[in-house]
């Protein structure tokens, strides 16, 4: 089981990123993890990403215990400062009015590779984001409500108008009420509409830590017991 360094591509833009190939014996098709940085984590150095030993991100769902439990591909993109996962700021946005920033492109078509390339489990797509890849997740699985079978959106904002696109995904939000980046109203927004057109009401879950600041939302989320067993309890052709 490793990590490998690569870079993609696409047009004038170049996307870094990590991707974690589980141990060979595995052999029947596995599913994938894809998570998105936050701000501070922007750049190019295709390290920082990574939240190495934080207890976050990446790292993560790659530990040995949770790989053990849970085997499966996880892609870990940067991207840098200005160019964003979705919208130019960390405020909600219109799906239909936003254009697809650089880095969400290149994700998109690296993405589709991946799953020509590799045994993906088409049915177990999962994605996260903390902050600016909270709203990014958000963004991608508008943009490909196909993909993924359940997200877990960490203090991010996103396109309220939209969530039908999201009624067959299932949908685990985590926000501080108190934090002073990405205003709590964000998450609660697009839960708020999430849950009036969700096929099942299960499939839709939301975490507001009392007083929690922006890093106490990821950080509350990962410390959840039962994180692992929900995310990857999720399956698109059993919705």
């Amino acid at each position: 089981m490793a990590w490998q360094k690569q870079k993609f591509k696409h047009a004038a833009f170049t996307l870094p990123y990590q991707f974690f190939i589980p141990k060979p014996a595995v052999k029947r098709p596995l599913p994938l993890m894809v998570f998105l940085h936050g701000s501070g984590e922007a750049g190019s150095d295709n390290e920082t990403q990574m939240y190495w030993h934080t207890g976050w991100g990446p790292d993560f769902f790659s530990w040995p215990d949770n790989q053990q439990r849970y085997p499966s591909y996880i892609i870990a993109p940067q991207t840098t400062e200005p160019v964003r996962w979705a919208n130019t700021a960390l405020d909600e946005y219109d799906l239909d009015k936003t254009p697809l920033t650089a880095a969400t492109i290149a994700l998109l078509d690296l993405l589709e590779i991946i799953l020509e390339d590799y045994s993906v489990d088409k049915n177990r797509i999962y994605g996260s984001g903390i902050s600016r890849g909270g709203q990014g997740i958000w963004n991608l699985a508008m943009l490909r409500p196909d993909y993924f079978a359940c997200i877990l959106p960490l203090c991010g904002s996103g396109s309220p108008r939209h969530a039908h696109k999201l009624k067959n995904t299932a949908v685990w939000a985590w926000h501080g009420n108190a934090d002073d980046i990405t205003r709590v109203e964000y998450s609660r927004n697009m839960i708020n509409a999430l849950r009036k057109v969700t096929a099942h009401p299960e499939m839709v879950r939301y975490n507001e830590i009392e007083g929690g600041d922006h890093l106490a939302g990821w950080d509350s989320a990962f410390k959840e017991p039962g994180l692992l067993d929900w995310i990857f309890s999720w399956r698109k052709d059993r919705v």
